[in-house]
């Protein structure tokens, strides 16, 4: 059973440790605005959360990539946690899925939490997954792949769904579309982007904490991880920023291929 404290305690400390090392302009990107959507339409969507019983069942969205590999932001790994667990094949974070224990966790080496460059980890699970409709992997997007301003993209997470409201975790699987922004005009919203972030949003639909790590999508692509954002999700004329997976795929490459 998981208590209101429980939550609110690992929150709490998920909360003080993310305030630690980025700037108060921004905060660990929620689904705002957004529809419930079938782990059958997305059986690549996965959960990356504390393993034990009276922890919170929230903390970060993941990405199948392999039967053995999944991949999330560098960001949700806590030495706080002694323990982590994936979820596949649900879309309700409370309810339903297969737990999977982990073997190993790799951060991208010059992952930065100053800015949030290289955003990314691999997480190696001790066994195979069983892929059927409700657990697939899904393409990373090529070093070559180009998205035009304006093209509609996907993301979806468990996160909040206000984001002035610190409870308001979504049970349901959630997904928004969301146009990409092109760098120049992100980087006069957020002066610490990198060539390894890209940008979406700018809508009143949009990702918030707790859904970092999850997957930004295009067509059948998964292009982006949720790494960051304002405070106040859900903004007009303010987008989110994701890890660019083209940008650090050779990292993941390398480790899914050893």
């Amino acid at each position: 059973m998981i208590t209101r404290s429980s939550i609110t305690y690992v929150f709490l400390i998920l909360t003080i440790f993310w305030r630690n090392y980025i700037n108060a302009d921004y905060i660990e990107a929620g689904i705002i605005n957004g529809s419930p959507v079938s782990i059958t339409d997305v059986p690549f969507m996965a959960l990356y959360r504390p393993k034990g019983k009276g922890v919170s069942p929230y903390h970060c969205g993941a990405v199948i990539i392999h039967e053995k590999f999944l991949i999330s932001a560098a960001h949700c790994y806590i030495k706080l946690i002694p323990e982590y667990r994936v979820t596949v094949g649900t879309d309700h974070a409370l309810e339903g899925g297969v737990d999977y224990d982990i073997e190993e966790t790799i951060i991208h080496p010059k992952y930065n939490q100053n800015n949030n460059d290289c955003d990314v980890l691999v997480i190696k699970i001790k066994d195979k997954l069983t892929f059927n409709d409700r657990v697939q992997k899904i393409e990373m997007a090529s070093h070559d792949l180009e998205i035009d301003d304006g093209v509609m993209l996907d993301t979806m997470g468990f996160g909040l769904t206000n984001s002035s409201e610190e409870n308001s975790f979504s049970n349901e699987l959630l997904r928004v579309s969301i146009p990409y922004v092109n760098q120049n005009d992100c980087k006069k919203i957020f002066s610490k982007l990198t060539s390894r972030m890209i940008c979406a949003g700018g809508t009143d639909k949009d990702s918030c904490m707790g859904d970092s790590g999850g997957p930004l999508t295009y067509q059948n692509l998964v292009v982006g991880l949720v790494s960051y954002g304002r405070t106040t999700c859900g903004q007009v004329g303010i987008p989110a920023v994701y890890t660019k997976l083209s940008a650090v795929r050779d990292f993941i490459d390398k480790i899914i291929t050893t």
